[in-house]
């Protein structure tokens, strides 16, 4: 679909022709349980790569062809179409169930320099995170060249965790053996010098980000990313006797008290500008923990003004009292690995006045 989209119209994107805008696309299912879902998602997807202005057909229920944003009733909000606009919003990439077609560069990509090399120290692999949720990870790679001369990347290596697959890429072809996943560089993945090659992504099952292995450069050895399997073990340091002295009874340590507290875990609250009109909004709730460890189950808290009204919500049970909202997340998204985030609870409000006083706890 991406070559005959970039035929179409891509091509006047692509060249600075003119300004495109897209518009009037829609559909009646977003998921990828059918083919309908699965064309708009990599649609979606392909005017968030490019950064394609559009609109979206429609936000009233009564289009024969695509339905609405709103459903039937005229007030309820489909969770899952303003999770696909609020993912396209944002430029997210976007599953369809396959892999992405590589995005052609629109600039001329200079060769590596023959006359020069490029050392082991210049390079460096790191994974950048775009989106969390309680069931999957989607990010980017970023090959960074500090070197005098620019690097042809043939390859990328990751590791995962046990259990975790790989559901999509974008500009790279993956291979799996184990918890290792190779991504194999496309043909124009050049880093100049100074510069930076980022470019190729992936999604994955499961809310870890994959840790940096290494990047193999077109000419070159590969270039080994820090990885304490892969590093030798330093000689042990000469040790010396220590004198004995009498042995004195340890002192146990007391064990675990049934009512000792679980450890808290550091959480910050956002709210994403999803949509905004006269006389109303839509925002998602991104919580991020920010602190060591796995958070356990957790809730939001939340105020809304007196002159808004809360019209609609997702991926969540709220029970409220007095203007302020408790939110319990689904139970696919109630864990927040450390340094991970949450965007999977999301609202929209009749009147103005943004939410205040904003928190998020564990339970």
């Amino acid at each position: 679909m991406k070559n005959r989209w970039d035929a179409g119209f891509g091509y006047i994107h692509d060249n600075d022709i003119a300004p495109l805008l897209v518009g009037e696309f829609g559909a009646k299912n977003v998921g990828l349980d059918t083919t309908e879902g699965r064309w708009i998602r990599q649609f979606a997807d392909y005017l968030g790569a490019k950064g394609i202005s559009w609109t979206f057909w429609s936000w009233n229920p009564n289009s024969g062809d695509t339905g609405g944003v709103l459903k039937d009733d005229w007030t309820t909000v489909h969770a899952d179409k303003m999770g696909l606009l609020s993912d396209l919003m944002a430029r997210q990439p976007m599953d369809f169930g396959g892999i992405v077609s590589p995005k052609v560069p629109t600039e001329p990509i200079s060769s590596p320099d023959p006359s020069g090399t490029v050392g082991t120290d210049d390079l460096s692999l790191s994974v950048v995170t775009d989106s969390t949720w309680g069931s999957g990870w989607c990010g980017h790679l970023e090959v960074r060249n500090s070197g005098a001369v620019s690097a042809q990347v043939s390859s990328m290596t990751l590791r995962i965790t046990s259990g975790q697959k790989v559901s999509s890429t974008w500009n790279g072809e993956p291979s799996t053996s184990g918890t290792r996943v190779t991504i194999k560089a496309p043909a124009w993945a050049n880093v100049p010098a100074g510069g930076r090659f980022a470019d190729t992504g992936l999604c994955l099952s499961g809310s870890s980000a994959p840790k940096a292995l290494g990047i193999t450069i077109v000419g070159g050895e590969p270039v080994t990313i820090g990885d304490p399997r892969q590093q030798p073990e330093p000689a042990p340091a000469p040790v010396t006797p220590a004198p004995e002295l009498p042995e004195t009874p340890a002192i146990p340590e007391p064990g675990p008290g049934i009512d000792d507290p679980a450890p808290a875990a550091d959480l910050a609250v956002t709210f994403r500008q999803d949509s905004s009109w006269e006389g109303g909004y839509c925002r998602t709730a991104v919580v991020t923990n920010t602190g060591d460890e796995a958070s356990g189950p957790w809730h939001l808290i939340f105020r809304l003004p007196a002159e808004a009204s809360m019209s609609t919500h997702w991926n969540g049970v709220i029970s409220e009292a007095g203007g302020i909202f408790t939110v319990t997340p689904p139970s696919w998204a109630d864990t927040i690995g450390a340094g991970n985030a949450s965007s999977a609870f999301g609202f929209c409000v009749v009147g103005a006045g943004e939410p205040q006083d904003a928190s998020a706890g564990v339970q």
